[in-house]
């Protein structure tokens, strides 16, 4: 849930499973938002509504997870 009217709000997303430290690209909504190495957290900044999470590797790799923002 965000928090109405309160300052910028953000989702904490970690990776599993990339323990070599290899560069991950973040994207919400197919828009790149930023990149992280290894299984550092990476925090995105939310708005209200359904958004789309993904995160790459070099490799091609993708997943994503969809989440609603309240």
């Amino acid at each position: 849930m965000l928090v109405p009217g309160g300052p910028s709000q953000k989702i904490v997303c970690k990776v599993v499973g990339n323990p070599d430290g290899s560069r991950l690209w973040w994207f919400v909504d197919g828009a790149t938002v930023g990149e992280s190495t290894g299984t550092e957290p990476f925090a995105v900044e939310m708005a209200p509504g359904e958004h789309e999470i993904a995160c790459s590797t070099a490799e091609g790799v993708i997943a994503s997870v969809t989440v609603v923002c309240e």
